[in-house]
């Protein structure tokens, strides 16, 4: 089956209209190039390489994974502060600035498999750009509005962030000693603080759920109060649509509830943080 999936995405590969590089489609039936569809599939690629049944489906897969990397790093990576754009049309010469935590961490996740199957020092180099660009909290993927960047987080869902971690513990395990100390210190450090403060503001101990929303004025009422207190912050509660039941009522009616996918999110972040901190207790830091 995995087989048959990496059979569908081999076919995905598009060129851009305008300026003539290639790339993944982010949906059969849309024009959206976007680099989270291009990384999960090329770590999808690199993580079938060892099933392959000649040299020459390795060389198909790796090729595909090249391919995807190349569009993420030639085209989407902004230089000005080592992070990852989101995508853009083939159509269009208008580039989607959005940076989420999901792209530049799976980014890292599929260039550490290129690194283990290949040994090309190209990936070490651009791996650490990537892990000390999104472990810098003065950069885009933190919550900036405070001056103290002691409180500053990440601030997508969740089920964005898991990837981030992941791609962070990669990097760690791939790399290791070659790591520059302050770059290896940075990311346990983030990798760490992340964990706890999950645990501290998303978990709920009446069902010992988590919520999604690492954005903690969006939860409920009763944390938006610690927000204020704890960060000062000035934001004005606004309710989740993910961390609320559907319906037709306006969304501060709703009640809070939980997802599936966030529960799914949840178990990766602590999954992948053990990988890193295999004995650590987020609730005692």
């Amino acid at each position: 089956m995995a087989k048959d999936l990496m059979r569908f995405l081999l076919g995905g590969i598009v060129t851009h209209e305008k300026f003539g590089y290639q790339g993944l489609k982010w949906h059969y039936s849309k024009k959206y190039m976007s680099s989270i569809s291009n990384c999960v599939s090329a770590t999808c690629a690199m993580k079938l390489i060892p099933y392959a049944q000649s040299d020459a489906e390795k060389k198909q897969l790796y090729d595909f994974a090249r391919v995807c990397l190349d569009f993420i790093w030639n085209h989407m990576f902004d230089e000005s502060d080592g992070l990852i754009w989101d995508g853009i049309g083939k159509d269009s010469d208008v580039i989607d600035k959005n940076k989420y935590t999901y792209n530049t961490g799976n980014t890292l996740t599929a260039m550490c498999l290129m690194y283990k199957y290949d040994g090309n020092p190209e990936w070490e180099k651009k791996c650490k750009t990537l892990a000390e660009a999104a472990t810098h909290r003065g950069k885009t993927m933190f919550d900036r509005d405070y001056d103290d960047y002691g409180k500053r987080y990440w601030h997508d869902p969740s089920y964005f962030i898991q990837l981030l971690v992941e791609g962070i513990a990669d990097y760690l395990e791939t790399f290791d000693q070659k790591i520059p100390e302050s770059t290896r210190n940075c990311c346990k450090e983030e990798i760490a603080r992340h964990l706890s403060y999950f645990r501290k503001y998303c978990f709920d101990p009446q069902d010992n759920m988590y919520y999604s929303s690492f954005d903690i004025y969006r939860i409920n009422p009763q944390i938006y109060q610690r927000y204020q207190m704890e960060f000062g912050g000035h934001k004005k509660f606004q309710p989740c649509e993910d961390d609320r039941v559907q319906g037709s009522c306006s969304i501060q009616e709703r009640q809070c509830c939980k997802s599936l996918i966030g529960e799914a999110s949840a178990a990766r972040i602590f999954f992948q943080g053990a990988r890193v901190f295999p004995k650590m207790d987020p609730r005692s830091c």
